[in-house]
């Protein structure tokens, strides 16, 4: 046992046993929309932690997806020290489809399935016609608005 000015006791014990190694990786990804159209782009963000007793060297991260355009779709991190946090970012494009489709993108590290996610990937024209309808609806609602209250301004 050993101190250094007033810090806290230092205490050490020495064994002839190597410490067992332990990996661990945490990995997180960025809250992500569950619908997605053909035209928009999202971003977003992996998040790795390594949780384990040792350095992680040359960790592979591959982002598989059959429905979606994913860029990068794989990478490399050098290194990953224990307690270290390292931060990945991703672009999704859906290809293009005139149909209604289930998506579902996987994380793979290390060769391991860390995290899967679904979302829906919608036609284009699906949501214009949704923005269009709702536009007509409310210019009629402020229409018949009006002519209520030019009638009963005549009055």
């Amino acid at each position: 046992m050993y101190k250094i000015a007033d810090s806290k006791d230092i205490q050490i014990n020495v064994t002839n046993n190597r410490p067992q190694q332990k990996i661990d990786l945490k990995v997180e990804v960025s809250k992500l929309p569950s619908n997605l159209t053909e035209k928009q782009v999202l971003k977003g963000k992996i998040f790795l932690q390594n949780w384990s007793n040792i350095y992680l060297w040359q960790v592979p991260v591959k982002l598989i997806s059959k429905e979606v355009k994913v860029s990068p779709s794989a990478v490399t991190i050098p290194y990953l020290a224990p307690g270290q946090k390292k931060e990945i970012e991703f672009n999704i494009k859906a290809s293009s489809t005139n149909k209604l489709i289930d998506g579902f993108l996987t994380v793979n590290v290390s060769e391991k399935e860390a995290i899967s996610f679904s979302f829906k990937v919608f036609p284009y024209y699906y949501n214009l016609g949704i923005k269009i309808t709702i536009g007509v609806f409310g210019l009629t609602i402020i229409f018949l608005i009006v002519k209520k209250l030019a009638f009963f301004l005549r009055r």
